[in-house]
């Protein structure tokens, strides 16, 4: 599966899980993912379902940070 860049690096920079890798594993099986070739922000579960596993903050503050640099380097 492809992944956007973005996602992929808030998922691994995030600072703190919090249930560990069981939240990153629940993050990723809330996420809209059947039968598509790409993992985008767009596929991410609703906020308040990240918010069980993840500071929701700091996790749109590094997609979008990434995001910023990508399209400031394209």
């Amino acid at each position: 599966m492809n992944i956007d860049t973005g996602l992929l690096r808030a998922l691994l920079r995030v600072p703190k899980y919090k249930h560990g890798v069981r939240s990153m594993a629940a993050i990723l099986q809330m996420s809209r993912l059947g039968g598509k070739k790409r993992f985008d922000k767009s596929d991410l579960p609703p906020r308040e379902q990240l918010a069980l596993h993840v500071d929701v903050d700091d996790f749109f503050f590094l997609l979008e940070r990434e995001r910023f640099f990508q399209q400031s380097t394209d």
